[in-house]
């Protein structure tokens, strides 16, 4: 079985400006920044980077892989 079919999901949780949010990420690779039409989750803020992130699965187990420079 290939890691990308296998049926794996998290949670993630953010919070800003005293608000709440939780998303569930069912797919992968799931991609985190700022630019909305490349990302699966868009934060507006112009430290992040247009792709600054994504979640993989590897090994078994979900991790967060750094794209910044």
């Amino acid at each position: 079985m290939q890691e990308n079919s296998m049926k794996i999901s998290v949670r993630i949780c953010l919070q800003a400006e005293g608000k709440e949010k939780n998303i569930l990420v069912n797919h992968f690779p799931f991609r985190i920044g700022r630019d909305s039409s490349s990302v699966d989750l868009a934060i507006p803020d112009a430290q992040t980077s247009r792709i600054h992130a994504q979640l993989i699965l590897q090994n078994g187990g979900v991790w967060l892989e750094n794209l910044s420079t």
